[in-house]
C-alpha cells in the first residue's frame, strides 16, 4: 500500500518525497542501479517511494540492506493519463524519477501527469542506448519525401520523444553514445540531457590470491586452469549464442579452458540445449542467477561480454574492477570504459570468430591478461567511481 502521511516535527527539516517510477521484467543492471541510488541518499533529506509496473526485486534487497525508509508500491501499468495523473496525486512527489531500463518504456502521458502534479523536478534514468532512428527526409523540399516522413511511424516517434524532453528537467544518459544518439535521432535539446556513467564501488571487487584459490577450490576448479566468466541475462540482447559458438570454435583449435556461466534466462533452455548437443558440456558450467558474482570474478582469468545493445553495463565495470582482462563487443558506452586495448579487447557484435579470436589470444599470453587487468582496475577506480556518480545523480535530481 502507498505511504501514509508522516508527522514532521516543529523545527524539523521536510523530507522531499522522491516517486520512481519503475518498469521490471528481472534483476539486472538497471535495477542495482536504482538500488544503489537509494541507498546513497541521506535518510534524514527523502522520503523515497518506489512504483514497480511489474516484477518488484527492490524489496527484499532494499529492506535488508537500507539505511533509508523505503515504500515500494507495486501496481499494473496506469492506462493512459488519467491513470498516470492517479498516481500522481497518490503520492504528491516533490521530485520524479523515470528509471528506464529500455527506451519509450513510459509515455508521454506519464511525463505530463508528472510535470502537472506540481513536482518540481521531473527526470529520467536512460539505462539503455535507443536504436538508431530512420534518417530525416532526404530533402525538405520534395513534397512526397517530406509527406512519407511526416505520416510515418518516425515522426510520430520523434515528436513524441521531443515532448518528452522538453516536459522533463533532465534525461540521465550513462553513456555519450547515448545522449548523442537521443540528441541527433530524437530531437532531445542538448542542454536537457546529460551523460553520468554508471559507477562501481572499488574496494568491494579487490580479491587478495588466497580468495582466488578459495574459489577455485569451492567451484572445483584447479589451480592452473585457464577460466572465462560470463555474467549476465541468458537473452538474446546479451549475446550468449555467440559466446557458446566461439566455444565451439576453440575447442577445435584453442588453447583448453573452462568457461562459467553466471546467469538465467530466456535462453537458457536454448543453450542448454546448444551446449549438450555441441559436446561443450566439460568446459562449461552454468550456475543460475547470484546476487553476488565476486566469487566467479575471483577465480576467472578472463571477462566475456559479447552483448548485442548494452547502454554502460555494470557486468563489465565490476569485472574491470576486479583487475580481469575483459573482452566486450563495440556496443553502447563499451568503449567509453575501454577507450584502447590498454584496458581490454574490444570486437564487433555478432562476430563468434572475432571473440574466438579475442579470446585465444588472452588465453595464450599471461602477461598481456595481467597487464590489461591491472590497467583496466586502475581505470575503473580513476573514473569510475560510485561514490562520485551517484552524487552526480542526486544533484541533478534534487537541485
Amino acid at each position: 500500500m502507498p505511504p501514509e502521511h508522516t508527522e514532521v516535527r516543529e523545527g524539523a527539516p521536510s523530507k522531499k518525497r522522491i516517486l520512481f517510477v519503475t518498469y521490471t521484467n528481472g534483476y539486472g543492471g538497471t535495477e542495482l542501479h536504482l538500488i544503489r541510488l537509494i541507498e546513497s541518499f541521506d535518510p534524514a533529506s527523502i522520503q523515497p517511494t518506489v512504483v514497480c509496473f511489474g516484477e518488484d526485486p527492490y524489496t527484499p534487497l532494499l529492506k535488508s540492506n537500507s539505511r533509508v525508509q523505503i515504500h515500494v508500491y507495486r501496481t499494473s501499468p496506469p492506462s493512459g493519463f488519467r491513470g498516470y495523473w492517479a498516481l500522481m496525486r497518490r503520492f504528491h512527489p516533490d521530485a520524479v524519477l523515470f528509471v528506464s531500463g529500455w527506451h519509450g518504456l513510459f509515455p508521454l502521458a506519464g511525463y505530463l501527469a508528472a510535470r502537472l502534479s506540481m513536482a518540481r523536478r521531473v527526470c529520467t534514468i536512460e539505462q539503455s542506448t535507443p536504436d538508431p532512428r530512420i534518417p530525416w527526409p532526404k530533402s525538405w523540399i520534395d513534397p512526397r519525401s517530406l509527406l512519407r516522413w511526416v505520416a510515418g511511424w518516425h515522426a510520430r516517434t520523434t515528436i513524441t520523444n521531443a515532448l518528452i524532453a522538453l516536459i522533463s528537467n533532465q534525461t540521465i544518459c550513462v553513456s555519450d553514445r547515448g545522449r548523442m544518439r537521443f540528441v541527433r535521432d530524437y530531437a532531445y535539446p542538448l542542454r536537457k540531457t546529460s551523460t553520468i556513467w554508471n559507477g562501481v564501488d572499488v574496494s568491494r571487487y579487490c580479491f587478495p590470491p588466497e580468495m582466488r584459490l578459495a574459489a577455485r577450490k569451492a567451484l572445483g576448479i584447479g589451480s592452473e586452469e585457464k577460466v572465462l566468466v560470463y555474467v549476465g541475462r541468458l537473452h538474446w540482447d546479451k549475446g550468449p549464442d555467440v559466446l557458446f559458438e566461439a566455444l565451439c570454435r576453440l575447442r577445435r583449435s584453442g588453447p583448453p579452458c573452462r568457461c562459467l556461466v553466471v546467469g538465467d534466462g530466456p535462453l537458457r533452455d536454448d543453450v542448454g540445449r546448444f551446449v549438450t548437443e555441441n559436446e561443450l558440456s566439460s568446459m562449461v558450467t552454468f550456475f543460475g542467477f547470484q546476487e553476488d558474482v565476486r566469487s566467479y570474478l575471483a577465480a576467472s582469468d578472463i571477462f566475456v561480454l559479447p552483448s548485442r545493445t548494452e547502454g554502460l553495463p555494470f557486468a563489465l565495470l565490476e569485472a574491470m574492477s576486479s583487475g580481469l582482462a575483459c573482452i566486450a563487443t563495440d556496443v553502447g558506452g563499451v568503449r567509453e570504459v575501454i577507450p584502447d586495448s590498454v584496458y581490454g579487447l574490444v570486437v564487433i557484435p555478432e562476430s563468434a570468430d572475432g571473440l574466438a579470436e579475442a579470446i585465444r589470444r588472452l588465453l595464450s599470453d599471461a602477461g598481456l591478461r595481467s597487464t590489461i587487468g591491472m590497467h583496466a582496475r586502475e581505470r575503473i577506480q580513476a573514473e569510475f567511481d560510485e561514490r562520485r556518480t551517484l552524487a552526480e545523480v542526486r544533484g541533478l535530481l534534487l537541485n
